[in-house]
This record gives C-alpha cells, structure tokens and sequence, in this order.
C-alpha cells in the first residue's frame, strides 16, 4: 500500500508529478482499479480483469524494454527521479538463467557504486 504520509514517498510523487505531469494520480486511479478487480487465481492469465485499468503510459514509463544501452538509459532516468529498485519478471522468458548472466554482464556494471 503505498504511503502518502511518508515524506520520501511524498517527495518521489513530486518529482514524478513534475517529470510527468498527471502520472502519480493515474498510478493511484490505476492502483485502486486493479485492488477491485484483483483476483489471485487469474494473476497470470494475459487478459486478467485486474489488468484492464493499466494504461499504456504506465507501461511505457515503468516497463523496461529494448537494448541493454536503452534499458541503462531509462533506469538512469528512473533513478534520478529517485527510484532505487526495479523487479524483474524472469517467468516470460525461456532461458532465465541466460537472462539474469546478460543482465548481469551489460546492466548492473552501470549502476554498482
């Protein structure tokens, strides 16, 4: 759940506020939606209900997709907002094992401090 007493939340919601105007509230509208329709035995089906309210501008903002040079681009990006941490779904992928050593050669090299 997120928090909005929080001040770091408070914080993050305004730099993405500014960084795209409109965002924060169609993450809480989207969020609220998908607890309504939330529906543990159809987590994983592609046309779950619960995923019906998610836009394409949420996609696109938090999705991290394209080469390893453009996935760095837009984590930096990300992480400049103030974003510290990103999941990655292995479950699509055939061989994660494969996945997680690519990433781990051409993504995280950028971002260890």
């Amino acid at each position: 759940m997120w928090r909005r007493d929080v001040p770091e939340t408070t914080d993050l919601h305004r730099r993405l506020e500014r960084a795209d105007p409109g965002l924060v509230d169609e993450m809480s509208r989207v969020r609220n939606e998908v607890i309504e329709l939330w529906d543990d035995h159809q987590h994983e089906r592609i046309d779950a209900p619960h995923t019906r309210p998610v836009t394409q501008r949420l996609i696109d903002y938090f999705l991290l997709v394209g080469t390893a040079e453009e996935i760095c681009d837009r984590l930096s990006t990300l992480q400049k907002l103030g974003i510290r941490g990103v999941l990655v779904l292995m479950y699509p992928f055939i061989d994660r094992a494969g996945m997680m050593r690519e990433i781990g050669n051409q993504i995280i090299p950028h971002f260890a401090h």
